[in-house]
């Protein structure tokens, strides 16, 4: 009797210290004392599968678009049309009926008479619209907007540069602000050429965006050719002669702007952009630096 209980706690001591001791092999070692079977194939215990866990953060980036990091603002409907003006449209394109030698004199002799019939401007530093604003109230925001402009360019992803980037709209009030102060009248003197340069400036701007944002031909167009305009009358106001050759420049780099083969114009505007080019590279004083 005395051995059969020694056996008995032998044993359990054994099975004590194989679990202890194994614990991986603790169900098998039971079901073998117990009689179990375990079929083919079925594990001995519950594995977890194997779980590739992605950071959330991670997958919503893969997720997520990037944007096209040469766009500067977002582009909203203007409330002005892009339909060109006619009178606009003759000046900058120098629409004549003329023959094309004749033309090419009348393009020369129309522009040599900006560089000696220069007339007298505003003063920039006073003049103020109706609203009250001053040159420099505009220079603030043109200044506070490309500020937001340069600091949204660190956003890489498009709903994100999209939420908090800074609107076309916000720059037509300075563009329009300006062209409304252009039109104030002080003691019979109208506009000056400091703002038309803002102005040339203002519509390269706008034209460069549209190019890089959409194939809107006309908007394009619209933008490059007051950029051209306002350099025109820039032009007309009594200026240096380092300030004339710098607009004059300016002015002819935008006809080669509109007629280069990657710009969605009409080649109707393109072929006239080119002939005026042609004509007018020949008196630019900077005409080697691009």
């Amino acid at each position: 009797m005395l051995r059969k209980v020694k056996g008995i706690f032998f044993t359990l001591v054994t099975i004590v210290v194989v679990c202890i001791c194994f614990p991986q092999n603790a169900q098998a070692f039971w079901n073998g004392i117990l009689g179990v079977e375990v079929e083919e194939g079925e594990d001995e215990e519950d594995e977890e599968p194997d779980i590739v866990k992605v950071d959330e953060k991670e997958a919503e980036e893969v997720a997520r678009e990037e944007r096209d990091m040469r766009w500067r603002f977002v582009l909203d409907k203007p409330e002005y049309s892009f339909t060109l003006e006619t009178q606009m449209q003759n000046q900058v394109f120098f629409c004549s009926d003329k023959e094309f030698a004749e033309w090419k004199v009348y393009v020369q002799e129309t522009v040599k008479k900006w560089e000696t019939e220069q007339k007298e401007s505003v003063n920039y530093r006073t003049v103020r619209d109706s609203a009250g604003n001053s040159f420099f109230d505009y220079t603030s925001s043109e200044d506070s907007f490309k500020a937001k402009v340069d600091y949204m360019s660190q956003y890489i992803y498009y709903d994100e540069w999209l939420e908090h980037a800074p609107h076309s709209s916000e720059y037509d009030k300075c563009i329009l602000g300006r062209g409304n102060l252009n039109k104030v009248e002080v003691e019979g003197v109208i506009g000056c050429y400091e703002i038309c340069w803002k102005l040339a400036n203002d519509y390269l701007y706008c034209a460069q965006e549209y190019e890089r944002q959409t194939e809107d031909a006309d908007a394009i167009l619209f933008y490059y050719t007051n950029s051209i305009y306002y350099c025109m009358e820039a032009l007309k106001y009594s200026i240096s002669e380092d300030e004339y050759n710098r607009v004059y420049h300016f002015m002819v780099m935008r006809y080669h702007d509109i007629y280069r083969d990657e710009c969605i114009i009409s080649q109707e505007y393109k072929t006239m952009a080119n002939n005026i080019y042609l004509i007018l590279v020949e008196m630019d004083a900077l005409r080697n630096i691009r």
